[in-house]
């Protein structure tokens, strides 16, 4: 039996609050700063992006697959989603990077605000990135908070190229790890 991966629902609450700012919500898709078309609060639209049958939405106005041709490439230039379907989303991604820091938590002791802060990196940069990033390794480690902060920060690239937004979110996260207070 696997043991149960803990997230307090106050540190996915703080995440979610977050992102929303972080990311804005946006209905109609875009291209983020890497050229990635992306929907929502910072999803990443996929070729395979599936609303499951189990979904509390009204599928009735969204097909099974977002938007393909014949083919099956994608065709997020005119997608255009509903809040419910955003939110959806939102709450599908987020739960994918409460996971990964949640198996951090079995090891290492985080607080709130320390789970929010890394469930947001880990929103942005993606679980596998996180989980085999060297921020993750120092975590384990216990290693002094300047050098956290080092690995907080150099994650503000997106193909190569210094986002000044992504460093901006980055201090961000950062200042909500080491917060102490409750927030």
């Amino acid at each position: 039996m696997q043991a149960t991966i803990y997230i307090s629902d106050k540190a996915k609450a703080k995440a979610a609050s977050f992102l929303r700012a972080a990311e804005d919500v946006k209905l109609k898709a875009y291209r983020d700063s890497g050229g990635v078309w992306s929907i929502g609060c910072g999803h990443v639209i996929r070729d395979v992006d599936i609303l499951p049958p189990s979904s509390p939405l009204n599928c009735a106005a969204m097909p099974d697959r977002f938007l393909q041709t014949a083919a099956g490439q994608r065709m997020a230039e005119n997608l255009v989603i509903t809040p419910a379907i955003a939110d959806y989303l939102l709450q599908t991604d987020l739960d994918l990077a409460a996971g990964a820091v949640g198996e951090l938590s079995r090891t290492v002791h985080l607080n709130s605000n320390q789970q929010a802060a890394l469930i947001s990196l880990a929103f942005n940069i993606g679980v596998s990135a996180f989980n085999g990033s060297t921020l993750v390794k120092k975590i384990k480690l216990n290693r002094p908070i300047v050098e956290i902060e080092h690995e907080f920060l150099r994650w503000h690239f997106d193909n190569g190229k210094a986002i000044k937004g992504l460093l901006n979110r980055r201090e961000a996260e950062f200042t909500l790890y080491v917060c102490a207070r409750d927030l």
